[in-house]
């Protein structure tokens, strides 16, 4: 009785043997078709049908490019983790694992599984070009520090450095002698002028969505035929951005020191409020404040004042037009004194910018300004309101030399009437 009881149990497990082997072979053809369709969901329910009665490396690493494709990195991840105890040499698992550390952020984990990778001298071209650019994503995320240099090199040309008014005289009423006193004022005078200048940024990366920017700019302006009128200037301004999905806040500190004909003349204290908001892949919204506290020097200090500014500047990219700006700026300034009537004064200004690329490596840059100034006071020589119009062009070329430096040529037109 005994024999006939095990030779019973003996066919059995032959027959589920059997029927076992041709469900997994049904259930790996249709794992199979899925996943070379590209339909992950259905082939990851496969593949964890066949791990259930056949525990392979190869079944987990199904599972875990399965699991990849549908996003879910940390299962990925400990998948191929099961496969590496068995095949801890296995290079194409090892690349597997180290694009799913870099999805995770897990960039140095990444970074060292990519370097085994490169390592070999076996691995195709096209895999090396692929995890060096890899690794350069990887040193532009980790990465603290960022520099950039800027120089600036002009020569131009002002018909007007007297800033005269263009008539020949006038009259102004002097109380004490109850008369009028004819005046000439100084004539038109020209000249051609130099400048130079640097800027500096760096921008600190303390976290993921919180960064310092900090800048230097340095500029100097000479005349050739009135050195009274050169002019000097020294800025400096730190820059906190929080970013909060597709936003920017930022808040800059600035500080501008000004020389005119080589003695101090004028401090600009100032604070920006900013946020920079990405409505789209190609449409950007800005929008600041700017608060500048102007404090002169002897025998100027009667010019201080303090501005208020609005900017909403909207941006767009397109890749057959290029990139266009619009802006538009409300301000006011404010006297601190009630002896000058020169200071006190509203103004609005309108710009569009416009960068379109005539190449790969040059860029043709044009920009169109008008800007409205009304003083709020009568002057004490004209006794009328000053109301200044200033229009200005600018057309230019760039080069980009290599993505560390670029050369450009710019021709600027200004045209001021009082």
């Amino acid at each position: 009785m005994k024999k006939i009881l095990l030779s019973l149990t003996v066919v059995s497990s032959l027959l589920l043997a059997n029927e076992t082997q041709n469900l997994s072979q049904t259930i790996i053809t249709k794992a199979m078709k899925s996943y070379q369709n590209k339909n992950y969901k259905v082939a990851l329910e496969e593949f964890l049908k066949i791990k259930s009665f056949s525990d392979s490396a190869k079944v987990d690493y199904y599972i875990g490019r399965s699991y990849y494709e549908l996003g879910d990195y940390e299962q990925a991840l400990a998948a191929y983790e099961r496969v590496a105890i068995n095949e801890p040499n296995n290079k194409r698992v090892i690349l597997e694992t180290a694009q799913t550390y870099f999805m995770l952020g897990m960039y140095d984990e990444a970074r060292s599984r990519f370097d085994i990778i490169l390592a070999d001298p076996t691995v195709p071209e096209i895999v090396k070009s692929n995890i060096l650019t890899r690794l350069n994503t990887i040193d532009s995320k980790t990465k603290k520090h960022f520099t950039n240099f800027g120089v600036l090199v002009g020569y131009g040309f002002d018909t007007n450095i007297n800033n005269t008014t263009g008539v020949s005289s006038y009259s102004v009423y002097i109380p004490q002698l109850t008369t009028n006193l004819n005046l000439t004022p100084e004539k038109e005078k020209d000249s051609t002028f130099q400048e130079i200048g640097a800027v500096f940024n760096h921008i600190y990366k303390y976290a993921e969505n919180l960064a310092f920017r900090n800048g230097a700019t340095f500029y100097r302006q000479v005349y050739t035929e009135d050195s009274s009128k050169d002019l000097s200037l020294i800025s400096f301004s730190t820059t906190p951005i929080y970013t909060v999905d597709k936003t920017n806040y930022m808040m800059t500190f600035g500080i501008d020191h000004i020389w005119y004909d080589d003695e101090a003349y004028l401090n600009n204290y100032y604070i920006a409020p900013k946020i920079s908001h990405l409505i789209k892949d190609n449409l950007i919204y800005e929008g600041s404040i700017k608060v500048t506290q102007k404090d002169f020097f002897k025998p100027n200090t009667n010019k201080d004042s303090i501005s208020y500014e609005l900017s909403n500047k909207i941006m767009q990219q397109d890749n057959k037009y290029g990139i266009i700006g619009l802006e538009a700026i409300l301000g006011t300034e404010k006297r601190d004194k009630n002896v000058r009537t020169d200071v006190s004064r509203d103004y609005f200004t309108l710009r569009l910018n416009h960068t379109y690329k005539l190449s790969s490596q040059i860029s043709l840059n044009s920009n169109i300004s008008y800007s409205d100034v009304d003083y709020k006071y009568k002057d004490i020589n004209f006794l009328t309101k000053r109301d200044d119009e200033i229009y200005n062009i600018g057309v230019g070329l760039s080069y980009e030399y290599s993505k560390q430096a670029t050369i450009g040529l710019t021709y600027n037109y200004t045209n001021q009437n009082s």
